[in-house]
């Protein structure tokens, strides 16, 4: 803005106007109040100017405010770290009971074995009534998703009732296996054909239960296992003992548990009490027939010739032992040879009498049968 140039034109005016009045009226208070008015008009055009630049002054800092606003924005943007999705965090679950007294004898047997060797496991030892083998689990927010969930597990299992009671599935537990050197489990018999009967039912739970728009956790690699000892059960132990060494194992690495019948597959709580006998809450259970298992069970004849094959891996343990314990004791040279003869005849005479006895024994069952 040339205000100089205004500045100029207006004493130009003022000048003109003075020396018309003086030279009509002759007056020198005419002059007077001209000057006085021209000193007004310069002060205004002074104000004028400095409001001006003032109003500038206020634009280019707001404009310099909002560049540095968007420039802080998009910083804050890039240093924002992605908000993490929340974790899968189950509260219930399907699974098969598993209950049969000798499997749940035969796993203390092998926690009894494991805690000599080793006494800070036994706050990882998952208790015998408490055994199951998982289907899946969910996480169910309210009551009305756990009712959707029963009916989700009452109309999948419906589909496989008359397969179960016709053919009904017997789980044979044998031998010892580790998932990452953490998990200890009892491994099944005959695994692929278990996990080929089992899986289309897996299959048809997680479309019923998808279907009632209940989250499943991912089952890709299912494996259907027996657990009996579970190191992040307790978090301080986990920090200590990363892996289950194999020697806590050997000793009964090829162990026979037992049967167990598939008579139901229940939905069961995992935060909720347990019930009387040890074992987890059970929300919903759907049975089959029950009356068609009854003659399903394993015979008095099996059940003796498995005991049977029980008391022969036993002596055939302390056998070993035996053999193991004395020869990490090295008698005097003089006396070493004498007494590796004598401990080879027993353990031959040992041996001899253990087969006898169970060709003996199985023929007598057999027949009896």
């Amino acid at each position: 803005m040339d205000t100089n140039g205004e500045n100029l034109s207006v004493v130009n005016l003022f000048e003109e106007t003075i020396c018309q009045q003086s030279e009509s009226t002759g007056m020198e208070a005419a002059k007077h109040d001209a000057m006085d008015l021209y000193e007004d008009v310069l002060d205004l055009g002074e104000a004028f100017e400095i409001a001006v630049k003032s109003e500038t002054i206020l634009e280019t800092q707001n404009t310099v405010r909002m560049s540095r606003n968007r420039q802080l924005k998009q910083i804050c943007q890039v240093k924002e770290k992605p908000q993490k999705m929340k974790k899968f965090q189950p509260n219930f679950f399907f699974a098969i009971q598993v209950k049969h007294v000798q499997i749940k004898d035969q796993a203390t047997v092998v926690q009894n074995h494991i805690i000599k060797k080793d006494a800070r496991l036994s706050r990882a030892l998952i208790k015998p009534a408490s055994f199951h083998i998982t289907l899946g689990v969910v996480h169910l927010k309210n009551e009305d998703e756990i009712e959707r969930t029963k009916n989700a597990l009452t109309k999948a299992l419906s589909q496989f009732q008359h397969e179960f009671v016709k053919n009904p599935l017997q789980l044979a537990f044998q031998g010892l296996g580790t998932f990452r050197g953490q998990i200890l489990y009892a491994k099944l018999k005959n695994e692929e054909v278990i996990t080929a009967r089992l899986s289309p039912v897996l299959e048809k739970l997680i479309e019923e239960v998808g279907n009632c728009g209940i989250q499943f956790e991912d089952k890709r690699q299912w494996k259907p296992h027996l657990t009996i000892l579970k190191l992040s059960k307790n978090p301080k132990l986990l920090r200590k003992v990363k892996r289950l060494h194999p020697s806590l194992m050997s000793d009964y690495s090829n162990i026979e548990f037992g049967y167990e019948l598939v008579k139901s597959i229940q939905l069961c709580s995992m935060n909720g009490p347990k019930s009387e006998d040890g074992y987890y809450a059970k929300v919903a259970e759907f049975c089959f027939d029950r009356s068609t298992f009854i003659q399903q069970e394993p015979s008095l004849l099996e059940q003796k010739l498995m005991s049977l094959r029980q008391a022969t891996s036993t002596i055939k343990r302390r056998i070993h032992l035996l053999v193991s314990s004395n020869d990490e004791k090295k008698p005097p040279l003089e006396e070493k040879e004498s007494q590796s003869q004598n401990n080879a005849a027993k353990y031959v005479a040992a041996a001899g009498v253990l087969a006898v006895g169970a060709l003996i024994a199985t023929k007598t069952l057999r027949r009896a049968a």
